[in-house]
């Protein structure tokens, strides 16, 4: 039986921050982040595979995640980095944080609809245990994901969504100007992992002619226009005539592109 009450619930912890912008030309992201960044897309897809490989002994390396976005460097912690933040900060005595996971505010539900999709909801509080202060986390993860060759089984989805969870509420409680610096200190000594763009699905039957357009129209990133070009010529879902004209609009913003190389 799906329990609305809870998806409730974790929509209203899981709430959005944005960017801090910093006048050196990089972007320092806080987690949670606004899901509709391509960051937070590709950087979703680091951290499961990164989380399934620590599942199977290897350990996780990367501290911090970057990211070119229109001409931008976007950064921001790794599950691994706001892990080893933690460590940093509680072997410190003078740094006035000791983080934990208090072990009774963890609540696991398996039985959770969010946007049609079934999966399991993990919430968890942080806490400092020098100032009381906490933090909540929350994350959602399907049991099913959709990725370029279609559906597929969400692997630990359970583990992916309590380590996630934990991050976000860690990542509450360290000090933004702190968390900055550090991860400026994580990128000199080359702990991180850059993101491809990730290529959005545009070919599925939901997706209207209007939204192909429109993505179209917004990315910088050639390479996903050049594939999303082949897939739209082998695609059944459009007719001849919208392809021609999707190929048309490609060809146009892959040369305004390059015009402003």
């Amino acid at each position: 039986m799906t329990k609305k009450k809870t998806t409730k619930a974790v929509k209203a912890k899981s709430g959005v921050k944005k960017p801090t912008k910093k006048s050196d030309g990089m972007i320092i992201v806080s987690s949670p982040i606004n899901p509709g960044q391509e960051f937070v897309i590709a950087s979703e897809l680091a951290d499961d595979e990164a989380i399934e490989q620590e599942l199977m002994g290897r350990a996780m390396e990367q501290y911090v995640y970057s990211f070119d976005q229109k001409g931008k460097l976007v950064t921001g912690l790794t599950v691994a980095g706001v892990n080893e933040m933690c460590r940093q900060l509680t072997k410190n005595p003078k740094s006035g944080i000791k983080v934990r996971i208090n072990p009774e505010s963890i609540k696991i539900d398996t039985n959770v609809e969010m946007d049609g999709n079934k999966g399991v909801s993990v919430t968890v509080i942080a806490e400092n245990m020098l100032t009381g202060e906490t933090g909540i986390g929350a994350k959602f993860e399907p049991y099913k994901k959709t990725g370029r060759s279609g559906s597929y089984e969400n692997t630990f989805a359970l583990e992916k969504a309590v380590s996630k969870a934990e991050r976000n509420a860690k990542r509450k409680l360290i000090p933004e100007k702190l968390a900055i610096e550090t991860i400026k200190k994580f990128v000199k000594s080359g702990k991180v992992q850059p993101l491809l763009a990730p290529v959005p699905q545009i070919l599925s039957p939901d997706d209207s002619l209007k939204k192909a357009k429109l993505m179209i129209g917004s990315t910088s990133n050639i390479e996903n226009l050049l594939e999303w070009d082949i897939k739209i010529n082998k695609s059944k879902i459009y007719s001849k005539t919208q392809q021609k004209e999707l190929h048309s609009l490609i060809s146009k913003r892959v040369d305004e592109i390059d015009s402003k190389k």
